[in-house]
């Protein structure tokens, strides 16, 4: 590291600190502190989501990934995955009706839509599932920083000596986290999250423009041709041998992703925060558009560093870094710090410290989400429903601020002290379908199904969490201890055991548990309806629609939003410059699709596609992507500034409601009993 890496490193974290300060001041009620006061335009939210995702870990189990399936991933990815997710976000699946509900946390929905002690349960078992997945935050990009910054393993301080660099780098890393939390709370973190990503974009693309200095397409392709047969890196339909991110996970990636992303906590002041139900679905459909260009750009430092590992004009630089894996004990750390190594020896001066502090934010934008997303379920879902009397906002918000450095705390100690037996992108599957394979069904069953039960609620969390949870702790327990032992007592059984791990992988686990949650929540509300005629659900009510509506909730004073098939379409909702967007983003997405069935057709029907076709193909994507990266970098920056300059209007004047703290009383939300009361007296003064 130059002085000159180090200096781009200090300003960004100078320049993330002065903002956080400075916006502090916008926050004056636990309603801003949780979800930003619901006031929040979509390319402000759709940024600010990219960083919460646009995660060092995130990258880095990418990163991972991408190692060992190509090019030949990605293709799952562009043709199958972004494409499901944006049509499913261009009907507004979930984000809209969830916005409508106007609460601030999915448990809270819950209690609204089932009972109080399923929304306690829920908040116990999301919190618990939120802290395992989190867990391994710090420990992974802790060591990544020490190989990419290439640290001693202990340093002397104030007189000191032998102080573990490992474990200090977590605690900068979430001290960081806190300290932008602490100051305002959700406010603070939109619009610090904001102004990161678009470091972290531009940054990416610099790195781009780089990479494509130091590494030539022969090279690459010549490197990623050597793949052994039926492990492709090109090939996408030649896959069938790489090892454990074959098509087969992409497949399974992509039904998780829609049945369980939403319940996915970690971001969950984000999906409450936009200014009403059409602003958040909008933001959504932005969002799956940028990761999907986003995905498109990050693909090309793996493939890099394959590269740097693979090709013979980088040999001995390869095999010093192999000997420096080798003495690594843990397989899977090995792993992941294979490309911090690479990548920290072929970068320059000032790109390498551009990467660093991409990472860096990346980071810091992620744990600070995930702070405040766990320290908000563990109070409004956990204590909140037991109190009968409200807490004042300032004793509100300091608990909040409790809460949340508690679990900076408990992740802090489970990265100090928990084993890695998985690769990321599995143990972050696995920990996530402790709460999502049976909260998914749930979710959606109570948003759209006016027929599912409480008791239907509660089968389908008990048995996917169960399911999840001792899939989870097998497959922790396999390799050292579970399996040996059942391999020498039970010899009939050895079809469990593959090469010294369980044989269900993580991702597959939360698969099993899910099917199994939805099946039992479908028969469970089947019988209360059909056997013991429970009544249904008044979900208009519940989504504030028809008579039950709430003024300003959605645009043009829509009451009744169209559902089905009709969701999928450009409603009166839209301005004309969304509908343009919404029938682009539609055209785009049957193109991927389109793209996808064809070269499926091609290869299982008239002999295959050679490599020559797919090497000419991957390089014309790299360019479209990179085109459209900064594209739409340069639109979203604009888009966000102007969003936040009308959150910081609308802050300055909005009158804020004590009430809006997340309490349910009768199966409604305390403040929204409030606003149906002032609309009611609104409309009797205005009829007089």
């Amino acid at each position: 590291m130059h002085w000159i890496d180090w200096s781009i490193i200090g300003g960004l974290l100078v320049a993330l600190i002065a903002i956080a300060f400075y916006v502090k001041q916008f926050n004056r009620s636990v309603a801003d502190f949780l979800v930003a006061n619901r006031s929040a335009g979509r390319y402000l939210l759709t940024i600010s989501q990219a960083a919460t995702f646009l995660s060092g870990v995130m990258i880095l189990a990418a990163m991972q990934r991408d190692y060992k399936s190509g090019f030949a991933g990605v293709w799952w990815g562009l043709t199958l995955i972004q494409p499901l997710s944006l049509l499913v976000s261009l009907g507004g699946f979930i984000i809209y009706r969830y916005r409508e509900s106007r609460v601030m946390t999915v448990p809270q929905l819950f209690e609204i839509r089932y009972s109080k002690r399923f929304r306690i349960f829920c908040g116990c078992m999301a919190w618990v599932s939120g802290i395992l997945n989190m867990g391994l935050f710090p420990a992974v990009m802790g060591k990544f920083f020490m190989y990419y910054f290439d640290l001693p393993d202990t340093f002397a301080f104030l007189g000191i000596a032998e102080i573990p660099t490992y474990p200090m780098l977590m605690v900068a890393e979430l001290s960081l986290a806190i300290l932008v939390i602490f100051l305002g709370g959700m406010i603070v973190v939109v619009v610090t999250d904001f102004f990161q990503c678009i470091f972290c974009l531009v940054s990416l693309l610099a790195i781009l423009f780089t990479l494509a200095s130091i590494f030539n397409w022969d090279q690459v392709f010549t490197s990623l041709a050597s793949a052994p047969e039926n492990a492709s890196l090109l090939n996408p339909f030649e896959t069938s041998a790489t090892k454990a991110f074959g098509y087969s996970y992409y497949l399974i990636f992509s039904f998780l992703l829609i049945y369980g992303g939403f319940v996915f906590l970690g971001g969950q002041g984000y999906a409450g925060a936009a200014k009403n139900a059409h602003e958040g679905k909008m933001a959504a459909v932005l969002g799956k558009w940028r990761y999907m260009i986003q995905t498109g750009m990050l693909v090309c430092l793996p493939i890099c560093v394959f590269v740097y590992m693979n090709h013979a004009d980088f040999a001995i630089e390869a095999q010093e870094i192999r000997e420096t894996l080798s003495s690594i004990p843990n397989e899977k750390i090995a792993d992941q710090v294979r490309a911090p190594m690479a990548m920290s020896r072929f970068l320059p001066v000032g790109i390498l410290g551009l990467l660093g502090a991409f990472l860096i934010a990346a980071t810091i934008s992620t744990d600070d989400t995930f702070l405040h997303s766990w320290g908000t379920v563990l109070v409004q879902d956990v204590i909140l429903p037991f109190r009968k009397k409200s807490f004042t906002p300032r004793q509100h918000m300091w608990l909040l601020r409790g809460a949340m450095l508690l679990v900076a705390v408990l992740v802090f100690l489970i990265s100090l002290f928990m084993p890695q037996t998985d690769y990321l992108p599995m143990f972050f599957a696995m920990t996530h379908g402790l709460f999502a394979a049976g909260a998914g069904i749930g979710l959606i069953g109570g948003l759209y199904w006016k027929r599912g039960t409480t008791k239907a609620a509660w089968s389908g969390m008990i048995i996917g969490g169960m399911l999840a949870g001792s899939g989870m702790i097998t497959r922790i327990l396999w390799k050292e201890t579970l399996g040996p032992w059942i391999m020498t007592n039970f010899h009939n059984l050895g079809w469990l055991d593959n090469n010294g791990e369980f044989f269900l992988n993580g991702q597959k686990i939360s698969l099993i548990a899910a099917l199994t949650a939805i099946t039992t929540y479908v028969l469970v509300s089947l019988y209360d309806w059909l056997i013991l005629k429970k009544p249904a659900f008044n979900l208009e009510r519940m989504l504030h629609r028809g008579k039950y509506a709430i003024k300003s909730e959605h645009a043009d004073k829509i009451t009744l939003p169209a559902t089905g098939f009709k969701a999928f379409l450009p409603g009166k909702e839209y301005p004309m410059w969304d509908k343009i967007l919404h029938m682009g983003l539609m055209v785009w997405t049957f193109c991927l699709f389109g793209i996808g069935i064809g070269a499926a057709v091609v290869h299982f029907f008239f002999g295959g596609i050679p490599d020559s076709w797919w090497i000419w193909l991957w390089k014309n994507m790299v360019y479209v992507f990179g085109t459209m990266g900064l594209v739409t970098t340069v639109w979203f920056l604009v888009g966000g500034l102007r969003d936040i300059k009308r959150l910081f209007a609308t802050l300055r004047t909005k009158e804020r409601n004590d009430l809006d703290d997340g309490r349910v009383i009768d199966h409604q939300s305390l403040i929204d009993t409030a606003l149906k009361a002032e609309d009611l007296e609104t409309t009797t003064e205005s009829e007089d």
